[in-house]
């Protein structure tokens, strides 16, 4: 999924789940931050201050993908959440350990996850804990039946998009060809864009059903939405209460209709409906996201964005950055990173880092 989903689809969710403007914006933006946090180290401070950070994404074609523990540190836990083959953590699938790794849409593994963010509630960073798991909740749907590590369960094969036709170009045959197995680049951007139908072989050379993109996010949103409500009712509310039949077309409608291969693009549409209040149940209200630049985070909390800054230099250290939404964020996904590796996998005897 992409920033028109992990953004904007979550912030709409977030807002039909009962959270106001301001906790919905720090969800959505937490949600998508987690595609846009690619650094890490120490950011220090010149009284003598110190924040580790760390990084939730890096690039396809990043140097960080040939060294395997960075790369599963990042693709397994945020990403491309193990599946288990689909049984409980006391039940054996009697598959190989990369089996076990492969993503499936709401595994028991993820559900786990789930409850482990609403134990979290009540943290100073329980809202970016949210976010950061709806990203990882909502993958688990678009980049299902493939494993955040290179490895031959990723071979894929026969990629063709039925609809609409014509869509591969270029760019998307020199994907396929790739050498990296990594995640699911050999299908491209496929499992990302919501408008299109589209079918490939999988690494066994089994020919995979017709994927509609649109009804398998509707999907995710379905199930996003219900977890959501019951994050806000502490936990007392049984988690069923997903999409309404309006909301479900709502959403599958607009998912066809934006064909734009540009998430950007995308993006603002999404953003413009929010802003006109014709996304059903919500007022108009401007929403924006802003990785970079005065507006982001990382700007509001450091007093810049200018990485070789950060590195080389003792930054100002304003008592506000404590409770700055850039450290909550990092502090979150930290507990994250650190529950799904050493506690949640390691309990489905999934040994990952």
């Amino acid at each position: 999924m992409q920033k028109d989903f992990h953004h904007a689809i979550t912030y709409i969710l977030s807002r039909w789940a009962g959270f106001g403007h301001q906790d919905a914006e720090i969800i959505a933006y937490a949600a998508q931050y987690v595609d846009d946090s690619t650094y890490m180290g120490t950011v220090r401070f010149d009284e003598g201050q110190m924040y580790l950070r760390t990084a939730s994404a890096h690039d396809i074609l990043d140097l960080r993908n040939a060294d395997k523990a960075k790369d599963v540190r990042t693709w397994v836990p945020f990403h491309f959440l193990p599946g288990n083959c689909g049984v409980p953590r006391d039940q054996h699938c009697g598959k190989s350990f990369k089996e076990r790794l492969i993503c499936l849409a709401n595994s028991p593994v993820a559900q786990d996850m789930l409850a482990e963010c609403l134990r979290r509630k009540d943290s100073p960073h329980a809202l970016h804990r949210l976010g950061i798991t709806m990203h990882v909740y909502a993958d688990t749907w678009a980049h299902q039946n493939f494993a955040g590590l290179d490895a031959e369960v990723n071979d894929a094969s026969d990629l063709e998009v039925l609809k609409p036709s014509g869509y591969i170009d270029l760019m998307d045959e020199l994907a396929t060809k790739l050498p990296t197995k990594l995640g699911h680049a050999q299908v491209s951007s496929c499992p990302d864009l919501p408008y299109i139908e589209w079918e490939y072989s999988n690494w066994q050379g089994d020919k995979q059903p017709p994927i509609d993109n649109a009804s398998r996010l509707a999907d995710a949103a379905d199930k996003m939405l219900s977890f959501m409500k019951q994050w806000r009712s502490s936990g007392q509310q049984p988690a069923t209460q997903g999409l309404t039949t309006q909301e479900r077309q709502f959403l599958i409608n607009k998912f066809k209709e934006i064909q734009h291969k540009d998430a950007d693009k995308r993006h603002a549409a999404w953003l413009e409906m929010i802003k006109l209040g014709t996304v059903p149940g919500i007022s108009g209200v401007p929403l924006n996201y802003a990785k970079d630049g005065q507006n982001s985070w990382k700007f509001l909390a450091l007093g810049t964005n200018n990485e070789q800054t950060i590195i080389s230099n003792l930054l100002g250290f304003d008592p506000a950055f404590m409770a700055s939404n850039w450290k909550l964020f990092h502090d979150a996904l930290q507990f994250h990173r650190l529950y799904v590796l050493n506690e949640l996998l390691p309990s489905y005897g999934i040994c990952a880092a």
